[in-house]
């Protein structure tokens, strides 16, 4: 009966040990391998609750009591801890089977990397479980939990090293190849938001006028700008545009390494705008500043730097670029700037706004929706002019732009409307999206991803953020639970907040909403959701 027992733990070991294995990598993973930003995360209440959760406690106290009883030779002690261990790891495969089965598990993106970590892992968890007898193999169970965490993250360290080794080549080989380039022109983006808005609004203007190359998607990286230079630049290339994300890791600025790597390309640098994004990677605010600024500081000497004024943060940097003799366009939507959009209009089908830059002025209409998009179309107009692209292009062009993927795009369905703006989430951007949906007038509601990496900001920020929400908004639903008391502080009783995950959101809308509906998916976390809509 024991045995049998024994074997039944055993199995339930086994589906618990995979189920781990796979969450941590992809934890790390989730946090691009950095320790730095897994640090973070942990810190969130959902992070806390892995670490400090009631399993992991219950677990902390029956180790302490095995180990104790095993040093003190209580035998009846240690078998009944190891047994309630036994239990928990049952409770758990359960849990566990029910998570595989409904798809609800967070999977990691499989690589040779993720493979080879998973098989190690789970070779130094099995071989000496499976090797063992039945009763010895129980003992082991418990400090075999344990150290699944440390073993993940010994591989990911040091595999970290050959990765960075071929990291730095990568972007030395880029280096080089962009030294033997003349005539390339390349034009740096930056901010806390709006720079891929802004990219491709730019690559829209200008990719009629130029052979032109730019980042895709969200590669930001000094590696993923390395490969990009690598495999798609050539002789042939006239303008290179670039996502460059201001960050730090291993000590090191990452726009510095990227504009070391563009080897005295960069015409144009441009900052979007700053925020409190990312504030809990960096020291202090000034330090997210300065690391945005350095994008500037790597300007070639004919270059300019194009920056959207819109906060006290945005206007010491151009009164310190202009300190420092950097040629200078400030633009947004301050009629005092060179360039700014004025008599904005916004509608939920579209948006209305005189653009100026300079001399010139046109009245422009496009199906763009909300402020961050006309915003995004001031700055990408004003680069494209610094860049030789006449005014009557900028024009005809502006008319037919089109936004980027899950970036404010609108899907009418059966009286829903779907916003999608899952691509990222910021405290600016939330608040842009938010004045959108107050466009409309049926039931409105916010499924919103809590925002990360806000570091001592957080609590105020989503107070900030669901404060506004709430005048707006008759619901929101979160899809965690950070900063939830926060959240809960800051509304009134007559809006609804809950927490439910990406499989909970269709059900919980049908069952509490009736009539038309106006759905904002605001945030990565929030596109699973937004996925049970469409399939």
């Amino acid at each position: 009966m024991i045995n049998i027992l024994s074997y039944i733990v055993l199995a339930a070991f086994v589906i618990r040990t995979i189920r781990n294995t796979l969450y941590h990598i992809f934890l790390w993973q989730n946090n691009e391998y950095r320790l730095d930003m897994l640090k973070v995360y942990l810190k969130t209440s959902v992070g806390k609750r892995i670490v400090f959760g009631p399993m992991a406690k219950i677990k902390f106290v029956l180790l302490a009591l095995f180990i104790f009883a095993l040093i003190g030779e209580f035998n009846i002690i240690a078998s009944l801890a190891i047994w309630s261990f036994g239990v928990l790891f049952i409770v758990e495969a359960w849990r566990n089977l029910g998570e595989f089965m409904s798809g609800s598990l967070p999977l990691p993106k499989f690589t040779v990397k993720v493979v080879l970590i998973i098989l190690i892992t789970l070779l130094f968890q099995f071989i000496l479980i499976l090797s063992s007898s039945p009763r010895f193999a129980l003992d082991l169970m418990p400090f075999m939990d344990k150290l699944l965490a440390v073993s993940v993250a010994a591989q990911i360290g040091l595999l970290s090293i050959p990765t960075r080794i071929r990291d730095a080549l990568l972007e030395y080989f880029a280096m080089e190849k962009m030294v033997r380039f003349k005539r390339i022109r390349v034009v740096g983006i930056t901010g806390s938001y709006g720079k891929s808005t802004t990219k491709e609004f730019l690559y829209q203007l200008v990719k009629d006028e130029f052979n032109v190359v730019k980042t895709s998607k969200n590669i930001n990286k000094p590696v993923g700008i390395a490969k990009l230079i690598l495999q798609e630049v050539s002789d042939k290339t006239e303008l290179l545009i670039v996502e460059a994300a201001a960050d730090k890791h291993h000590g090191r600025n990452q726009v510095v390494r990227i504009t070391n790597m563009l080897a005295d390309k960069l015409s144009v640098a441009v900052i979007t705008g700053v925020n409190q994004q990312h504030l809990a990677l960096f020291k202090s605010r000034q330090e997210i500043i300065q690391t945005k600024y350095s994008l500037v500081t790597g300007l070639n000497d004919e270059g300019v730097a194009v920056l959207k004024v819109d906060s006290r943060s945005m206007r010491r940097l151009a009164k310190k670029a202009k300190k420092d003799s950097l040629k200078t366009v400030l633009c947004g939507t301050d009629k005092r700037l060179y360039a700014y959009g004025d008599k904005i209009v916004l509608s939920s089908s579209g948006s209305k706004f005189e653009l100026v830059i300079g001399k010139n002025r046109a009245k422009l209409n496009t199906d763009l929706l909300g402020l961050a998009n006309v915003e995004g179309i001031v700055v990408a107009a004003t680069v494209a002019m610094q860049l030789g692209v006449s005014w009557n292009r900028i024009k005809t062009k502006i008319k037919k732009l089109t936004p980027p993927l899950n970036s404010l795009n609108v899907v009418k369905k059966r009286g829903l409307v779907l916003i999608d703006d899952t691509y990222s989430a910021n405290p600016d951007g939330v608040i842009a999206a938010l004045d959108f949906l107050s466009l409309y007038s049926d039931t409105k509601i916010l499924v919103l991803n809590p925002l990360a990496e806000l570091g001592e900001d957080s609590v105020l920020v989503h107070k900030n953020i669901v404060k506004y929400a709430a005048k707006i908004c008759d619901a929101i639903i979160l899809t965690n639970g950070n900063n939830y008391e926060a959240v809960m502080k800051a509304v009134k009783e007559d809006v609804v907040v809950v927490v439910k995950n990406k499989n909970q959101v269709k059900d919980y809308i049908k069952n509490n909403f009736k009539g038309k509906k106006v759905i904002l998916f605001e945030g990565r976390e929030t596109a699973g959701a937004l996925s049970t809509y469409k399939s």
